[in-house]
Formats: C-alpha cells, structure tokens, sequence
C-alpha cells in the first residue's frame, strides 16, 4: 500500500481546452480513478455575469435617458420675459422700430399661460382669434389677409406722397396712375369714352351698339388677343409653368376659370 506522500507524486493533471479534465492517474494500471470537470459550469458562471453586466449598462442608460428627458422638458419653456437693454450681452438683438412692431404683432396672438411643450399652437397663436375680429364684408380671416392689408395700405400712402424730380421714371408713373384712378371729377368728364373704345377693339357689344355684327374674327382669335392684350384668361386661363412631374422642364398648362 502506498503512502500520500507516494500518492500525490504518482498524480497526473492534464488541463484541456474543451472539456477540461482533471485526471488523476496513478502510475499502476490498477484501481486508476479519473476526474473530468467539463466547462459547463463554468460557462453558466459567464453567462449570468454577462447578464448581470448588460443590465446594468441597459439601467445606467436609461437613467441618463431619463433625466436628459426631464432637463429638456423643463427648458422647453420660452422666456417673456423683457429684455434687459442695460444688460451687457453677446448676442445681437434688434431692436429698431420694425423689430419692435414685430415682436408686438407676434406676442399680441400669443397664450403665454398655454404650455408650449403640451400645446405649441396654443401658446403661438392662442390670443390671434379674440385679437382679429371677421370683418363684415369677409367670411373669414387669416394672417395672409391682414398683412395683404397692411401692404395696401402702406403702398397707398406711398403712392399718395407728392411726387419728386428725384424719383425714377417707373415711381413717377405709378404715382400718376394711382391719381388718375382717384380723380373722381375726370373720370365723370370723359365717362364710358374710353370703354366703348376698348369694346370696339374686340368686335364691339351689343348692349353699346343698335346695329351690332358679330366680328370678323374666331373665337379663338378673340380670345388669344384679349389673354395677349390683359393677360386675362376666359373660360380658362392659360400660362408656361414647371412640369408638376419633372421640374427641370416647362410645359404649356390649362386651367378652367
């Protein structure tokens, strides 16, 4: 019988990549006992570190996610805070009298109590319908209509300024058929002269002339003569526009008035 000491010097461990075996081989072929350790447990061991790990990255990020999100939602709030001109500050604010009609125009249709994150067309546009009533020759209202307005009545004041031997040819003759237009005394002095001249031009009206004749001319004709003359379409209008379907290309296109 051996002892441990003769034992352990007969032991034999051999480490192997797949399955690892530990081996305990005596140098007798008798009573040899072996034993194999396979890397399964060893691998379960991984894998649940492996879980352990990719949750907590997943935790960590989504609590990033989550704070990041609640940061931008209490910023999302706009200041209205007035502005501080004594304040010295880098960025470039303006506030020359057409900015400053601007902001008004624009914080006049605003709902500040509305909460721009919720609701942004509240807050942008909450205050414009109780602001802009419907005029009572109109069935409705928009902010293109009420800046074609203002346009109006800028150019009609610009037109409406005496005119100047500094201005250019085009200024000058815009004034003086804006006043033409408005010479009311003139306009009832010559009368309808200037239309009964223009009908004829078109083959006349039967309402103007008792012994009216259809023109000489075709339909067409009069019609291509009157889109030509005013650019004015009847029964349709036509015009060269960009191919709906391909852009780089301009076709002839038709639409019924």
């Amino acid at each position: 019988m051996q002892s441990p000491d003769d034992r352990m010097e007969n032991l034999k461990m051999t480490i192997h990549e797949n399955p690892i075996q530990v081996a305990i081989v005596p140098t007798r072929p008798s009573g040899a006992r072996s034993i194999i350790l396979t890397r399964q447990n060893s691998t379960v061991r991984e894998r649940y570190l492996f879980l352990a790990v990719a949750t907590l990255l997943v935790s960590f990020v989504g609590l990033l996610l989550i704070v990041a999100f609640s940061k931008s939602n209490a910023s999302c709030g706009l200041s209205l805070s007035p502005y501080d001109v004594s304040k010295q500050t880098n960025e470039h604010v303006c506030l020359t009298a057409a900015c400053v009609k601007t902001a008004h125009s624009l914080l006049s249709g605003m709902d500040a109590t509305a909460d721009p994150c919720n609701d942004f067309f509240q807050y942008a546009c909450g205050t414009w319908n109780r602001v802009h009533q419907i005029p009572e020759d109109k069935s409705s209202i928009n902010t293109f209509e009420v800046l074609a307005d203002q346009v109006q009545s800028i150019l009609r004041n610009l037109l409406e300024e005496p005119i100047t031997k500094k201005e250019i040819p085009p200024i000058r003759k815009a004034k003086l058929f804006y006043k033409s237009c408005m010479d009311t005394d003139q306009i009832k002095r010559i009368g309808d002269f200037p239309v009964r001249i223009l009908l004829d031009q078109f083959g006349g009206w039967p309402v103007t002339k008792k012994n009216w004749e259809p023109p000489n001319m075709s339909i067409e004709v009069l019609l291509g003569k009157i889109k030509g003359d005013f650019n004015e379409g009847v029964l349709s209008d036509q015009w060269v526009g960009p191919d709906d379907k391909n852009s780089s290309m301009n076709i002839l296109q038709v639409r019924q008035n």
